[in-house]
């Protein structure tokens, strides 16, 4: 009868909705456990929480039973609604049915049709990418090894900082090996430090400064990434708090 084949449809739908939600949900997890992998820098992970939360879990619960019902109610009132005596008398279906079965096609079809356009678009990104990591950043990454350090934690304050960089400097110029070492503040992926620079004769205000990424780094830091200083030179062992001030402008 018309509520068995009902149930039947919904609890189809709803079995096969529910299963979809929680592979989306284990594979959300497992692609932003990955996505981080792909993007740190170094052995330690990154302190950033992306994987699926309660409200998350909650919504894809959610909408995982409104799919399921929707999806399956829609077949169930339409073969609940079909007369099979004039299909099996004059062996066809009726126009209405008929015009149905186009409707199905035309949406398989737009559905094969995104699905394609979105095949298309996933591997000209993937291509992009490609070219990206083959263009050249303006620095050699390739024999450089990169150090995370953290001053607070060991109680280093102030002039004592530099000290430290510089002591550390010293020593690992000194390994086999090795032919430039430095620090810095920030590395290329790991968010940016704004300054403003006013131009000479400009008075010292908010609005008349022009904003710059910048970047605090030790002597032979250039070196160490293989940059060519196009004019002028680079950062060295004169550079002090004491001394005058110093900067490099990129192109």
């Amino acid at each position: 009868n018309r509520r068995r084949l009902t149930g039947q449809f919904l609890s189809e739908s709803l079995l096969l909705s529910l299963v979809g939600g929680a592979l989306g949900v284990l594979i959300a997890w497992w692609g932003s456990q990955l996505l981080l992998t792909l993007v740190q820098s170094g052995a330690d992970p990154l302190p950033i929480q992306v994987g699926p939360n309660v409200r998350v879990l909650l919504f894809t619960f959610g909408l995982s039973l409104v799919t399921g019902v929707l999806f399956g109610l829609a077949p169930a009132l339409r073969m609940t609604h079909v007369d099979l005596a004039p299909s099996l008398k004059e062996g066809k279906g009726t126009a209405r049915s008929q015009s149905r079965s186009r409707l199905g096609q035309l949406l398989v079809a737009g559905q094969v049709a995104l699905a394609l356009f979105l095949m298309i678009g996933a591997g000209l990104f993937v291509r992009t990418l490609q070219k990206l990591e083959q263009t050249g950043a303006g620095f050699d990454a390739a024999r450089v090894v990169l150090l995370h350090l953290d001053s607070d934690a060991s109680n280093f304050k102030g002039p004592a900082v530099e000290r430290m960089h510089r002591q550390l400097e010293e020593r690992l110029r000194g390994l086999p090996g090795v032919q430039a070492a430095s620090f810095s503040s920030l590395n290329f992926n790991e968010g940016r430090w704004m300054v403003r620079l006013w131009p000479e004769g400009v008075p010292h205000l908010a609005a008349n400064g022009k904003p710059a990424d910048g970047n605090q780094v030790g002597s032979e830091y250039l070196k160490a990434l293989g940059m060519p200083v196009v004019m002028g030179r680079g950062f060295g062992l004169q550079d002090t708090p004491q001394s005058q001030a110093a900067l490099v402008v990129n192109e």
